[in-house]
């Protein structure tokens, strides 16, 4: 049935398109790596001449581990205490319970609304209190918290788990990079959502903000993001060769083409059963 085959096609062409952006952003991060770590037999050691910014990311991790304890036990008692009827206090909710959510809360949320920079441990407590009280949550009548309603609280709902979802492989690349890194500080560094930052969110502050490396690698993995990938073409290219008169199947492609066929047709038989 030509319609089932051209859905089952047009999945194929999605897997497709996504192992070529996966690729590409394996290619693009693997030049931060090359540029900044020396590969001695699969361990990435840290070129001296790149010492003083990968001290840099050391530091600031060794902060954000601080901050982020305060942050937590300050977060704890709203979360425990906040309802889940409604979809946005459910969205506030999970925000409020995950590593994700909070790291956005802190590394986000603070600097931009209210212009937190990181100082002396006391200093983060009555931020984030701050932020809580006045922009996310609000008591209710039986003692719990509630997300206070508006386009803000909506917005950062939204943003920050589809902030996740737009960047979950590229989180998985940077962490395959960075578990071979050989110094164990660096490596919990760059293994943390501090440490993918420096690539997703923005270059970085400070030290990496002048880094033409790194800006360069964040360059590349924004415009990635929004690049269009054919990949029906490449799957057709893998599975098919030219021939006289068109096109003939690959020997070693049989299985892929009778697969293929075997989805179309249950599709054909989802539909008639109206299962679809």
């Amino acid at each position: 049935d030509a319609p089932a085959g051209k859905l089952v096609l047009l999945d194929r062409a999605h897997q497709a398109e996504q192992k070529l952006r996966e690729e590409a952003q394996s290619r693009i991060i693997a030049k931060f790596f090359r540029a900044y770590f020396a590969n001695v037999h699969g361990v990435y050691r840290a070129r001296p001449t790149h010492k003083q910014r990968l001290d840099f990311v050391c530091q600031k991790k060794a902060i954000y581990d601080r901050d982020l304890k305060i942050v937590k036990d300050v977060i704890k008692p709203y979360a425990d205490k906040m309802s889940r009827e409604a979809e946005l206090n459910a969205r506030i909710y999970e925000e409020l319970h995950s590593e994700w959510g909070i790291h956005r809360i802190y590394a986000w949320e603070l600097t931009r609304d209210l212009g937190y920079r990181p100082g002396p441990a006391s200093e983060v407590r009555p931020y984030i209190e701050r932020y809580l009280d006045q922009y996310l949550v609000a008591p209710t009548a039986d003692g719990r918290f509630a997300a206070v309603e508006g386009e803000y609280t909506f917005r950062v709902s939204k943003m920050h788990r589809a902030a996740y979802d737009t960047n979950a492989v590229e989180l998985e690349i940077i962490d395959r990079f960075a578990a071979r890194i050989e110094d164990p500080d660096l490596r919990a560094a760059f293994r943390s959502y501090l440490g993918t930052d420096l690539f997703l969110i923005r270059a970085a502050n400070d030290t990496f903000a002048r880094d033409s490396g790194i800006r360069s690698v964040y360059r590349e993995l924004a415009n990635n993001r929004s690049k269009r990938f054919d990949g029906f073409t490449y799957w057709a290219d893998q599975h098919f060769e030219r021939a006289e008169k068109g096109y003939v199947v690959v020997q070693r492609s049989l299985d892929e083409l009778r697969a293929v066929l075997t989805q179309a047709q249950q599709v054909v038989d989802n539909l008639s059963k109206g299962r679809l």
